[in-house]
């Protein structure tokens, strides 16, 4: 007799540590997804910023950032079940698609906000405000160059072409980038693609990163009852 309630302490031992150790996989699981969703929303943060970051900080900023993600989601992957994996993995996915992109929209939002600030300001001369009749060439060049790239990527290559001596002379004499600034943006005009994406004028991406993180929210909360 003592050696069946000897073996059934045994059994309800392995039992109680085998919940324990289930409990604790589960606890981690949940802090790994809870790490993984704000390093994301992190990240979303730092796209936002990133045009108005000093183009010399923009890199590290954003590297930091990402890299924060990725650790992330290497930890969900290791300890979560197969459908929160799943979702992670295409959340990770996205957040990929956004990070290489990141720095050629900065470049291209960052230029595009500086011309829009040197507008019409209605305080200088001439100015009454309305920059498509500015009487100062410098305004009415900003606001030139401005419209012709917020419109570049429904151009077709050979009016890409046309426009672009036009382009470069009203960036020019609107004075509003520095040497720097103008080179970045050029290397952009001359090799960006998807260039909807990069003025912010395509949401498809914003869009599909926000959904991604909500699917996998979900997903985590239906799956691991992460708060």
């Amino acid at each position: 007799m003592s050696w069946q309630i000897a073996r059934r302490g045994e059994r309800a031992t392995r039992e109680t540590t085998r919940s324990q150790k289930n409990v604790g996989r589960q606890d981690k699981a949940e802090q790994a997804c809870e790490e993984l969703a704000a390093a994301c929303h992190a990240f979303t943060r730092v796209l936002t910023r990133l045009p108005r970051i000093d183009a010399g900080a923009r890199e590290a900023l954003l590297d930091e950032a990402f890299t924060a993600v990725r650790v992330a989601y290497d930890a969900v992957a290791f300890r979560s079940p197969p459908a929160v994996a799943a979702a992670a993995s295409q959340l990770y996915a996205c957040v990929e698609q956004s990070e290489r992109r990141a720095l050629s929209a900065a470049v291209v939002r960052s230029a595009m906000s500086e011309l829009k600030r040197h507008w019409c300001p209605g305080t200088e001369g001439g100015c009454d405000g309305n920059a498509e009749v500015c009487t100062d060439e410098r305004h009415w060049a900003a606001f030139m160059a401005w419209e012709l790239l917020e419109k570049w990527g429904d151009l077709d290559d050979w009016e890409q072409f046309e426009q672009r001596g036009f382009l470069e002379d009203a960036l020019s004499l609107s004075c509003a980038l520095n040497g720097a600034e103008l080179r970045s943006l050029r290397d952009e005009l001359n090799w960006g693609v998807l260039w909807d994406e990069l003025t912010g004028n395509d949401t498809r991406s914003a869009r599909q990163l926000r959904d991604a993180l909500a699917a996998f929210v979900d997903e985590s909360r239906r799956e691991l009852s992460v708060a």
